[in-house]
């Protein structure tokens, strides 16, 4: 039962309530591993290195700041890859010259992103922050579009 953690603790402060466990609202996302890289690099290139990694699984480029994530300024393009391979692929951009990180997210099925009206943003935005300071959290993941993406 989570409603008795930190984590429970920081959603009430904000005055929102928990989604039950296998509630729709928690059947949103997929795994995915994200790489972000910084420089641009054109989807013709990006499958050859995917093609040479035997990497199968490729979405992107992405411009980044797209959907939930507001990455960086040094970041100027994004990789969606299998959870399987993110080793692989980043292991050959690398190699290929490219800097850049993988992480495995969760990201939103298309189609599952939800608009927020200003009141509700800031309140969801500062939930998201206090999520973030508890020490047992890793990342937050989100469902919000943000108001450039509307």
């Amino acid at each position: 039962d989570i409603e008795g953690t930190d984590i429970g603790t920081a959603v009430k402060k904000s005055g929102l309530k928990l989604a039950e466990q296998g509630s729709v609202v928690n059947k949103g996302f997929e795994s995915k591993a994200r790489i972000t890289i910084n420089s641009v690099i054109d989807e013709d290139t990006a499958i050859d290195i995917a093609l040479e990694a035997e990497v199968d699984d490729i979405e992107g480029p992405l411009s980044p700041d797209t959907g939930m994530r507001q990455d960086g300024d040094e970041v100027k393009s994004v990789l969606l890859v299998g959870t399987t391979e993110l080793g692989a692929m980043v292991a050959a951009l690398q190699a290929a010259g490219y800097d850049c990180v993988g992480n495995l997210v969760h990201e939103p099925i298309p189609g599952t992103l939800v608009e927020c009206n200003e009141e509700d943003m800031e309140l969801n935005l500062a939930t998201l922050d206090r999520l973030e300071e508890v020490d047992d959290v890793d990342s937050v993941e989100h469902n919000i579009l943000f108001p450039a993406d509307a």
